[in-house]
């Protein structure tokens, strides 16, 4: 298979976020985080994830976004979005939507003195129980225990909080896109 050019992985970052978006657990809103500190200043984590096969079909496609391998990781329609900008307010724009993202997939919880980012906990509950069923992953997801909810909030709120983060993006490649008279190569 061909490699895409960077308009091929453009297109294909906007037809993946518009994937994203119908995501039936996406669009009902049945995938949801919330984080409360009760008693004693201990955080009670609290997520919803809706039917299990809508959640599965939106990490399905999240992972394109995460992967840096896919034609549409963030960081790689990042930089091609840098270098099409047509001037410096635009590449100020799109450097905030890279350090929003990097900040979501950095973002972290404590689980037994080791820090587990979002980025982290993704693959974990993305190829650990729900979608790839990698035998390593499941044992570490399972070794968690109590603590399991709390890697299932961070996947979800990963999912939650970069869907924001890949519709800005989104458009800013269409203004991008939009003030170009000819077709990337």
């Amino acid at each position: 298979m061909a490699e895409r050019t960077d308009r091929g992985k453009l297109d294909l970052f906007v037809e993946q976020v518009n994937t994203l978006e119908r995501c039936r657990a996406l669009r009902a809103g049945t995938v949801s985080t919330s984080m409360v500190v009760g008693a004693a200043n201990q955080p009670f984590v609290s997520y919803e994830q809706g039917d299990l096969d809508d959640l599965r079909s939106a990490l399905t496609v999240f992972r394109a976004f995460v992967a840096p391998k896919e034609d549409c990781y963030f960081e790689t329609i990042s930089s091609i979005v840098d270098r099409l900008a047509p001037d410096d307010p635009t590449r100020q724009a799109n450097a905030a939507l890279l350090k929003g993202w990097s900040g979501v997939m950095k973002g972290s919880f404590q689980l037994n003195r080791r820090s587990v980012t979002c980025r982290e906990a993704f693959k974990l509950v993305a190829y650990g129980g729900h979608l790839h069923h990698d035998v390593r992953k499941i044992q570490n997801l399972e070794s968690l225990g109590v603590l399991r909810p709390a890697v299932e909030w961070l996947a979800t709120r990963a999912l939650v909080s970069g869907l924001q983060i890949l519709q800005a993006q989104r458009s800013m490649i269409g203004e991008v896109l939009a003030g170009r008279s000819m077709p990337l190569v």
